[in-house]
């Protein structure tokens, strides 16, 4: 990656530079030295003490290096922090042009060269053993691997991250110091930054399942410690879900995408980018007529099962209906994704936002998702079909409700 001293802050991605920068006016570098004209070692604290390597010539950063895991991706927030504190404190001359390039000393650079030297046999077993040994590094290992397990589960990948939270606290002493929320936003932006590529390789399921499990955890970890960055991280995952909507999914992915967005439109920080993650999920059936507009309920049939026993009761307009859930006089669809059910009490209920997909409804009312199953007859009726499960003195009861209107 090109990098120049004076324009890094143009070039660097915002959220590794707000992190750098962070860093750096936080203090987090603790020690440079001069190896020669150009060529800094910087020492950085971080999750541990890290180690930067800086060459120049003139301007440019000619190689960057960090001991820290990102040394192998994008440039980490201790490279930018680094840069700040050189270029901030006046401590970096440019070397003369003409004056030939030294071999590289710093600790970095050996270890990328002792990398490079170790087969793979003999890199496996020592991270092998370093899990074995290390229960912290073995679950920051798993975090930032999640992508590779054999095993789509999203209980799994928020086990996983839940775990890795949890060990970063320490309740006994002062919980999440900074060191610990450094090292588990660490962990998940690493696998954040991985998990797009599965969406191009052809897994796009286990983007979601990653994705959603960031949100879920991560959310619970702000309700803890207030961070900006742990915001960043959901924004990431956010911008993954964004990125599925526009994927070539299968119907079932399709379903299970849709599911997943609708069970976190509960939640603040989606709920302002709930428009654009809904309208490419539309259903076009919507955009044609066929659902849209205000529905009058001429009649309710109930079908209620107690304890494996049916029976069932057709109600017309006007009748009361015997039923553990109220029932609805009206009924509007609106083409901006927005339902109301309204009752005859004068209650109603939204406006909420609604999908279709298929034959299904679903609506998203507070933290809860009705879904109702729905068809408009050549005759132009609509009928909607929802069911309830409850228990009454030690009976099991299922009352299935088929509702019937017709447009005015």
């Amino acid at each position: 990656m090109e990098l120049s001293l004076n324009e890094f802050e143009q070039q660097v991605n915002k959220t590794i530079l707000k992190r750098g920068r962070d860093y750096f006016e936080h203090d987090h570098v603790v020690r440079v030295k001069r190896l020669s004209e150009g060529e800094f070692e910087l020492a950085v604290m971080g999750t541990e003490r890290y180690t930067v390597y800086l060459r120049f010539w003139g301007d440019a950063v000619m190689d960057h290096d960090c001991s820290c895991p990102y040394a192998w991706g994008p440039v980490c927030k201790h490279v930018v922090a680094s840069l700040f504190y050189l270029r901030e404190n006046g401590l970096y001359s440019a070397p003369p042009l003409s004056k030939e390039m030294k071999d590289d000393r710093s600790v970095p650079r050996q270890v990328a060269t002792m990398l490079e030297e170790m087969n793979y046999d003999d890199l496996r077993l020592f991270v092998h053993t370093l899990c074995w040994d290390d229960s912290l590094f073995q679950q920051i290992f798993l975090v930032r691997s999640l992508q590779f397990l054999p095993t789509v589960s999203p209980d799994l990948y928020k086990l996983h991250l839940r775990s890795l939270i949890n060990m970063c606290n320490h309740p006994t002493t002062t919980p999440f110091s900074y060191d610990d929320i450094d090292r588990v936003i660490d962990a998940v932006d690493d696998i954040s930054f991985s998990v797009n590529d599965e969406i191009s390789l052809g897994d796009p399921m286990k983007a979601l399942y990653i994705s959603t499990a960031i949100i879920e955890e991560m959310s619970t970890f702000s309700c803890q410690i207030e961070h900006s960055e742990i915001d960043d991280s959901i924004e990431r995952a956010f911008n993954t879900l964004e990125r599925l909507t526009h994927a070539e999914l299968t119907d079932e992915q399709h379903s299970k995408l849709l599911d997943a967005l609708l069970s976190l439109s509960y939640h603040p920080a989606l709920q302002d980018e709930w428009g654009r993650l809904r309208a490419p999920l539309s259903n076009p059936a919507v955009s044609d007529g066929d659902l849209l507009g205000t529905w009058t309920i001429n009649r309710v049939k109930v079908k209620k099962t107690v304890d494996g026993v049916s029976s069932e009761r057709t109600y017309s307009a006007g009748q009361k209906v015997e039923s553990f859930n109220e029932s609805p006089k009206r009924v509007t669809f609106s083409a901006d994704g927005n339902s109301v059910f309204e009752y005859e009490n004068g209650k109603t209920d939204g406006p909420f936002e609604y999908t279709v997909e298929g034959n299904q409804i679903k609506r998203m009312i507070m933290v809860a998702v009705y879904t109702y199953d729905y068809k408009v007859t050549p005759s132009g009726e609509l009928q909607l079909v929802t069911t309830v499960s409850y228990a009454r003195d030690s009976h099991s009861i299922v009352e299935e409700y088929t509702y019937y209107g017709t447009k005015r």
